[in-house]
Parts: structure tokens; C-alpha cells; sequence
């Protein structure tokens, strides 16, 4: 595992990662602790990941998965971002992030990773209730040519796609949140969120 969170703390600003690489979030501003069953986020609240280090595997493979509920469909949010930072000039070519979230008024989820080569790769789902809790689980394997790109609700395959290679990078990631994007013109993430965990695969 890369880092993997419970959201069961109960108190404090300190989420612990559970994964045994010390990445622990850091909460800013407000945030609910729902005693037993996570992290209730009201639109002002998120949480700072530290670095992830460029020596991270990420280009063999990885999957995300996450357990949310969504209060506020009609914005742009997302649930996590992993990334290098945001240039309004050159937004996917610096940003090399791996995301996932929700565009405005869709009632679909998105997982999304943009390269070094200012080239985005996404699957999306088709409309769901996203104000329900489900399990999302996004699954990118290595196929030897480029990545076969899964998405799973409540452990059902629901969509898939292929990434070329140069789609996912090794690299410094210095700007890292959950429940709050890189892009600026995104809203905070609204809603609940139970558990997360992103893990390396091994290649295929």
C-alpha cells in the first residue's frame, strides 16, 4: 500500500495513515467527525497529504479506492488529487495529476491521470446516485503496451479503458489533497467520506 485511511480518529486534525509510510493528512479549516464511520466534509474542510516520492512505483500500476458519499452534486469537486501543482498555463503539462471526483451536474464519477506529455487519460461512469454511499474502486494493471483502466461501484465493473504509456509518470508529487482539487476553479468536496486506500499493482 501506498496510504490507506480509516477517517475514524474521532477528534484532531491528524488523519493517520494506516499503510506504515507515515502519510499522514493534516485537516484544514472544518470538517465533522462522525464517530465510528468517518469524516463528514462540509465544503470549507480538507486534508493535506504530504509528498509523494518520485522512487513511488506509480507507473507499474495502482489502484484507488475510496468509499463516499456526495452531498453537492451541482459542482465540480474532487475527492482526491494527487499532483505537481497547477499552471494556468500549462495546466496538464506541469499538473501531472491522478485524480478523482465529480464534474458539475453530471452524477458521474471520473478517474483521471495527466501526463508529463500534456495528454489526459479518464474513465467516467455512466449516471449514478452519487448522494448514496458507494464503493468506488479504479484499477490501472500494466498490460505491457500501456494500462487497462478499470472502474468498479460497489464492486461491480461498470466501465473500462486503455492508457497509453507515458499516461502515468514517476515523479515528485508536492501538491496533494483529499477533497480538494489543484484546479482553483473547482468547489471542495461536500459529503462523507469512509475509507480510502491506494495500493501498487504488479505488472501483467
Amino acid at each position: 500500500k501506498i496510504m490507506s485511511y480509516n477517517f475514524i480518529e474521532g477528534s484532531g486534525t491528524t488523519i493517520i495513515d494506516k499503510s506504515g509510510n507515515s502519510l499522514n493528512g493534516l485537516l484544514v479549516n472544518s470538517c465533522e467527525w462522525i464517530l465510528d464511520k468517518g469524516l463528514k466534509f462540509d465544503g470549507n474542510g480538507y486534508i493535506v497529504i504530504p509528498q509523494l516520492k518520485s522512487t513511488i512505483p506509480l507507473s507499474n500500476g495502482f489502484t484507488i479506492e475510496y468509499e463516499a458519499k456526495f452531498n453537492d452534486t451541482s459542482k465540480a469537486s474532487r475527492v482526491l488529487d494527487l499532483a505537481t501543482g497547477y499552471d494556468t498555463g500549462q495546466s496538464n503539462l506541469l499538473k501531472c495529476s491522478i485524480n478523482t471526483g465529480i464534474k458539475a451536474n453530471t452524477n458521474k464519477i471520473e478517474f483521471l491521470s495527466s501526463s508529463v506529455y500534456n495528454k489526459s487519460y479518464k474513465v467516467v461512469s455512466d449516471t449514478i446516485d452519487l448522494k448514496s454511499k458507494n464503493k468506488y474502486k479504479m484499477e490501472f494493471i500494466d498490460n505491457g503496451n500501456g494500462y487497462d483502466a478499470k472502474l468498479y461501484i460497489n464492486n461491480i465493473k461498470v466501465s473500462e479503458t486503455t492508457f497509453n504509456k507515458g499516461g502515468i509518470s514517476n515523479i515528485l508529487r508536492s501538491s496533494n489533497f483529499i477533497g480538494k482539487s489543484n484546479n482553483p476553479l473547482d468547489s471542495l468536496f461536500t459529503g462523507m467520506l469512509y475509507n480510502m486506500k491506494i495500493t501498487i499493482n504488479v505488472s501483467k
